[in-house]
């Protein structure tokens, strides 16, 4: 059995952690124009942080999503449904191949609803179309074109 020891999925601390929005304690680092080495350690400890909430977060919405009425909750509106498959995306554009199975675990349950399975097929369709994917594939446009 797994023992997880963070203070954000603790059940007496997790709350208490989102509430306490650490992420703007952490933009300052980001965005100093201080070059020295210990506010360069602690941009790269800062981008740390969000890299693994980013994780915990898409691991998160995988376990709402796996869930029926998850399912149903995040469908209920062209907005939701919309919303949660722009932040996926943008996710998936700086995400590693671990992490992206788990995006692609979300997209596959979301199509599992007839209104989101029309929204992510219109959005598919269009990132086919304008060549998006060749980013992630490392393929040229013209390689995608749906033309037989």
């Amino acid at each position: 059995m797994r023992r997880d020891y963070s203070v954000a999925s603790h059940p007496d601390t997790r709350t208490l952690f989102l509430k306490a929005h650490i992420l703007s304690y952490l933009y300052p680092f980001l965005y100093t124009t201080s070059k020295s080495r210990l506010v360069e350690n602690l941009r790269l400890t800062s981008l740390g942080v969000i890299g693994q909430l980013v994780k915990v977060a898409t691991f998160i919405v995988e376990q709402i999503l796996l869930d029926d009425a998850g399912l149903q909750f995040i469908c209920t509106t062209r907005e939701s449904i919309s919303k949660e498959v722009c932040i996926l995306r943008i996710i998936a554009e700086h995400s590693s191949s671990r992490l992206l199975r788990h995006i692609i675990r979300c997209y596959s349950r979301l199509a599992d609803n007839p209104s989101a399975c029309i929204a992510l097929y219109k959005w598919f369709l269009f990132m086919l179309i304008d060549g998006s994917f060749g980013n992630y594939l490392n393929v040229s446009a013209s390689d995608l074109s749906l033309a037989s």
